[in-house]
């Protein structure tokens, strides 16, 4: 009896001694870190550079121990000064940072904090140049982020009046006092039609518009006909109807211009004239423009539009606007209402980002991994199944708008969606630089199949060589973005996504006539300690320094474009000849 008593002791014992170490574990994942960022000083020390302090607070009831945890954020800037109050910082790659305990370390006491003295090239001059995306990890839990909030209290007097005359302080506050100043213009003195048309005349009278009123059409501008009665069905109660004795009529004129357009409203109807189904949308764009701003808030029985005449044509044939869903995704909701606000405005091209370092957001079937791995952003140890942190997203995986992509099928409803609104699409495939996204997923990709024991498929999409021992680092802070040009399976990959591309436009009945390529902001010196490119070097009379690679990358992706029918688009740089002048490079 007295031995099973023991035993039953020492099993107790046991199960509180493993009990204390877990509920330790516990306690470290819940502990309750805030961090405050604050601005100290400009020229510093005399110096073209900036002191901030941040302040890490402990708010729960342990102590934080003086090892065991990394603090990691996002800041746009070069850390100059890397050891404070017993804790290190280090840089880790793009504008990720990395705070943890050294031997000097006592930890924070609860309901503590310490400051951390912060030093970075060039001034402060807004909350904008803050760290940002905090979030705590544990050893014990190295993949898992536990977010950290960050407060940002206004900077002393003396910081702000040490800014320049021609600097104001920039934070939320100052922005919504200015936002304050904002007048809304009333109805009667808003512009009648925006843009404003080149020819304008505003009659008396006006004609009303009802669930009765019919649209007759050219069979030409049959698409434009049915896109007019549903917009007009978003401030109805009922779909204006297709009949040949309709009130408002789209007819074809071959004298006007390819997207000029003639609109006339008088009080028995409105009449739009154009000789292409362009110029017919933008006057009803125009038309749109008329109708009564509070109209679009409820459905009514009719709506009255002020009668005038309107003559008007692009002064611009290429009118763009660019989306950047890359850095910070946005989703496919939100991509239609920006086509529709730029149909508004009648703008006719619309370049679309979707891929680069810190993101890749279009599903290519043929390669999986470029949204498995590419469009998530979070917390890592080594980038193998998603990518770190970038712009503040914070390390917890999938959360917008750091994590995201639009399916194949999103892509063809966006494709379909700006061809009504007779709205080119203009895709980005980012390279040989700002590729941090696609090469990631190409590792991932080469890691599973060569552990299925598939080498050679394993090679094919791989945009990297390990053997390159080249460093480099690009205008973002990349250490690791740039394809090898010199690598044939470059071009395989580049081939593969386009080809996905162009079969998701054809789906779609969408016009693609260029593709972008990027081609900027290549850091010097890549590829100088690239196997490939000497291989490629010995054998390719043309290639005598890693310059020509620039000429030998986009002449083959010239080639490969012009055989499907395409022309390539690029940065400036794309275009731009790398020299010497007088002994020094003029890129």
């Amino acid at each position: 009896m007295r031995l099973n008593t023991l035993k039953k002791q020492l099993i107790l014992s046991l199960i509180a001694v493993i009990f204390t170490i877990f509920s330790g574990f516990s306690q470290a994942k819940n502990y309750n870190i805030s961090v405050q960022w604050q601005p100290i000083q400009n020229n510093y020390e005399g110096k073209n550079q900036s002191l901030s302090v941040l302040s890490i607070l402990n708010g729960s009831e342990n102590d934080l121990p003086p090892n065991g945890w990394s603090l990691y954020f996002n800041y746009g800037a070069d850390i100059l000064k890397p050891d404070s109050r017993g804790l290190t910082m280090s840089f880790i790659n793009g504008d990720l940072y990395k705070i943890e305990p050294n031997a000097a370390s006592d930890g924070i006491s609860a309901k503590a904090k310490i400051n951390f003295q912060m030093i970075k090239t060039g001034s402060t001059d807004n909350v904008t140049q803050s760290p940002q995306g905090f979030y705590i990890v544990f050893d014990d839990s190295p993949n898992k982020a536990v977010p950290v909030n960050c407060t940002y209290p206004d900077p002393s007097s003396e910081f702000i009046n040490s800014l320049p005359a021609s600097k104001t302080w920039m934070d939320p506050a100052f922005v919504y006092s200015k936002n304050k100043d904002i007048q809304d213009i009333p109805v009667s003195k808003l512009p009648p039609i925006f843009p404003t048309p080149s020819e304008i005349k505003v009659n008396a009278g006006e004609f009303t518009i009802s669930q009765t009123t019919g649209i007759s059409a050219d069979p030409w501008f049959t698409k434009e006909a049915n896109y007019l009665a549903d917009e007009l069905a978003k401030v109805l109660i009922s779909r204006p109807s297709m009949n040949k004795q309709g009130q408002i009529i789209l007819q074809r004129d071959s004298k006007l211009a390819a997207e000029e357009y003639k609109l006339q409203v008088t009080q028995k109807g409105i009449q739009i004239s154009a000789s292409s189904p362009a110029g017919a949308f933008y006057a009803i764009q125009s038309l749109k423009s008329l109708i009564p701003p509070l109209s679009w808030k409820t459905k009514q029985a009719f709506i009255a539009i002020q009668s005038v005449e309107v003559k008007d044509q692009p002064r611009f044939g290429y009118r763009s606007f660019m989306l950047d869903v890359a850095r910070n995704f946005q989703t496919k909701e939100q991509i239609l209402k920006v086509l529709d606000l730029m149909s508004l405005y009648k703008l006719n091209v619309f370049h679309f980002h979707f891929s680069e370092d810190e993101g890749w957001r279009v599903e290519i079937p043929s390669l999986p991994e470029l949204t498995q791995v590419g469009s998530v952003r979070g917390h890592t140890l080594d980038n193998k199944n998603n990518l770190q942190p970038s712009f503040a997203s914070g390390g917890v995986p999938n959360q917008m708008p750091g994590s995201g992509f639009l399916s194949r099928k999103d892509f063809i409803d966006v494709l379909k969606y700006a061809t009504v609104r007779h709205i080119q699409v203009i895709p980005e495939i980012e390279s040989p630089g700002h590729a941090r996204a696609a090469i990631k997923a190409m590792e991932n990709r080469y890691a599973k199949l060569m552990k299925a024991g598939k080498a050679a498929e394993a090679s094919r999409y791989r945009l990297i060589d390990p053997l390159d021992k080249t460093k480099y680092r690009s205008v973002q802070g990349w250490e690791d973005n740039v394809m090898d040009v010199a690598l044939p399976s470059v071009y395989n990959f580049v081939e593969k996504v386009t080809d996905d591309l162009i079969l998701m436009y054809k789906e779609a009945g969408a016009p693609l006539k260029t593709i972008h390529y990027g081609g900027d902001e290549v850091p010097p010196g890549v590829w100088e300690k690239s196997p490939a490119y000497e291989k490629l070097k010995s054998t390719n009379p043309t290639i005598k320094s890693t310059n020509d690679l620039w000429y030998y990358y986009f002449g083959r992706l010239n080639e490969m474009a012009k055989k499907r029918g395409l022309f390539i688009s690029g940065w400036e740089e794309a275009g731009m000849r790398k020299t010497i002048l007088d002994g020094n490079p003029t890129y």
